[in-house]
């Protein structure tokens, strides 16, 4: 291809580039600053996310877990696990710890008499 026939070549494929604005490569400034301009607008649209404090009233620490700061979570803790009920669908620990007595009894019988 000749030179004045690359020139018509890059100029009609330049053509097909062009912004209302005109032409702008991938590294140009202006476009450079188009994309800060919309991702700070997609940044703007999206929700703003909460502020990430302790929900104690009066504490000021940043959350670490459910809303609260490490000491109130760990006293929070604490305390569900001291108001959970026993389960009540199973067995009582005693009758379990007897049954395995009595299973481990049988065992030592049936070694011991081998």
């Amino acid at each position: 291809m000749s030179a004045a026939g690359q020139r018509s070549a890059e100029k009609a494929m330049r053509a097909a580039y062009t912004s209302p604005e005109g032409y702008h490569g991938p590294d140009s400034p202006r476009r450079e600053s188009e994309r800060e301009r919309l991702v700070e607008e997609v940044a703007d649209a999206l929700p703003q996310e909460p502020p990430r404090g302790c929900r104690v009233e009066g504490c000021e620490e940043p959350h670490e877990a459910r809303h609260r700061c490490k000491k109130h979570y760990a006293k929070w803790w604490r305390l569900r696990e001291m108001r959970r009920p026993p389960p009540e669908d199973g067995p009582a620990l005693a009758e379990v710890v007897a049954e395995c007595r009595a299973a481990y009894a049988a065992v030592e019988r049936a070694v011991g008499d081998g």
